[in-house]
């Protein structure tokens, strides 16, 4: 770089001496012959120098030529001085990739969050029976509260959250008992399943809408192989299909999810004291397995909603079964609740042990909430909302 400073230095200093040189000024003679030699040798001197400035200028293009050729070698060797080694370049290229390794664990926990929503699905159903596949319920349990009943995953609409009989359940017994066999192997209530549609080899996602039925039914000599009690029937004939059914039933992501239907369920907590469960705006709704057997449904929450009405015809066959002789020991526990000459008041003592009505339903029995202390709203029907298991059987005519 110190070279080519000097070099244009003297560069600067040659052009402005060649351009006073070029420009200076001649006297003029008042001699024409003279002024005319004069002229000659002016112009002669010119092209001289001309000569002797083309020259110079063609020996300053080479060294300056020859300057920036130095100078661009050193700084080359310098650059290379300043290389680092290829271990040591190698050794930046690891530390580089080492700090990338992070971006690629993002990636893989990207990848596993992804994973957590992948589709889940049913295996392929592998009975081919006229029933297949087909349950049985094994439990039916209420939540004592409407914490209770959030939590598991009970959506019906209504102060109560579907806790409306929890009370009433809990004095007349438990509702367990009725789906397990007792002492004698025998169970109270054979509740069953089918769902209607499925497909042998299909699993739940491919085959995806069905039919879910219920039937009572009876137990055999095989303890996984029931029958179905043709009282389950529209007139008992299984031409007409069953009382209780909810089409367009949705199998998707290993879950099952009916539509709105209507669920009647006489449950015999006492004997000779029928409850009937009749439920408008009902769903059902769980996470559904199949094996070799039928379907399995966990997690399950029944939900819907009880007509006023339909408990005020409960309290009064309550009460004539409590002034019977031989009346059951719960009727005693009852007696500081019910009137039992006067149907009408027992009814509004139970309606407001139980909390009230909660719900309005409408004449196409779409379900409204009537909160707490809300005059405007005219409740006529009480939310219910029952946790449900179901193990898979084999299911006969």
């Amino acid at each position: 770089m110190m070279y080519l400073s000097r070099l244009l230095s003297t560069l600067l200093a040659i052009s402005l001496f060649l351009f006073s040189s070029c420009t200076e000024d001649t006297a003029v003679s008042l001699d024409p012959e003279k002024d005319a030699t004069l002229v000659d040798m002016q112009m002669s001197s010119k092209d001289q120098m001309q000569t002797q400035v083309d020259q110079m200028q063609e020996v300053v293009r080479d060294q300056m030529l020859m300057i920036i050729d130095q100078t661009v070698t050193v700084v080359d060797q310098a650059l290379v001085d300043q290389a680092l080694p290829v271990d040591q370049s190698l050794a930046v290229d690891q530390t580089l990739d080492s700090q990338i390794d992070p971006i690629d664990q993002d990636l893989e926990i990207d990848a596993m969050v992804v994973d957590q929503f992948v589709l889940q699905n049913t295996n392929p159903l592998l009975c081919s029976d006229s029933y297949c596949p087909s349950s049985r319920l094994v439990s039916l349990n209420m939540p004592s509260n409407a914490v209770q009943a959030i939590s598991a995953g009970c959506d019906v609409v209504g102060s109560h959250r579907g806790t409306s009989f929890s009370l009433i359940f809990s004095l007349l017994g438990t509702l367990e008992a009725l789906f397990q066999p007792n002492q004698n192997g025998s169970i109270p209530l054979v509740i069953a399943a089918h769902l209607d549609g499925w497909q042998t080899g299909l699993t739940g996602n491919e085959n995806e809408f069905v039919n879910l039925q219920f039937f009572k039914g009876f137990q055999t000599a095989d303890p996984f192989t029931f029958q179905i009690d043709p009282t389950s029937y529209l007139n008992q004939d299984p031409n007409n299909g069953p009382l209780i059914h909810f089409d367009q039933t949705r199998i998707y992501n290993a879950s099952l999810e009916t539509s709105i239907s209507t669920f009647k369920l006489a449950l015999e907590i006492v004997a000779g004291l029928p409850f009937n469960l009749a439920l408008d705006a009902a769903k059902i709704k769980g996470d559904l397995s199949v094996d070799a057997l039928g379907f399995n449904l966990r997690n399950g929450v029944l939900g819907g909603y009880m007509k006023t009405s339909d408990l005020q015809s409960f309290v009064n066959q309550l009460i004539d079964r409590c002034l019977l002789p031989n009346a059951p020991n719960f009727c005693g526990q009852l007696g500081f609740i019910l009137n039992f000459q006067d149907p009408v008041a027992s009814f509004n003592s139970i309606l407001s042990l139980m909390g009230g009505a909660d719900v309005y339903l409408d004449d196409q029995g779409t379900p409204s909430a009537c909160m707490n202390n809300d005059q405007t709203c005219t409740a006529n029907a009480l939310s219910v909302c029952l946790q449900v298991e179901m193990n898979a059987i084999t299911l006969q005519d």
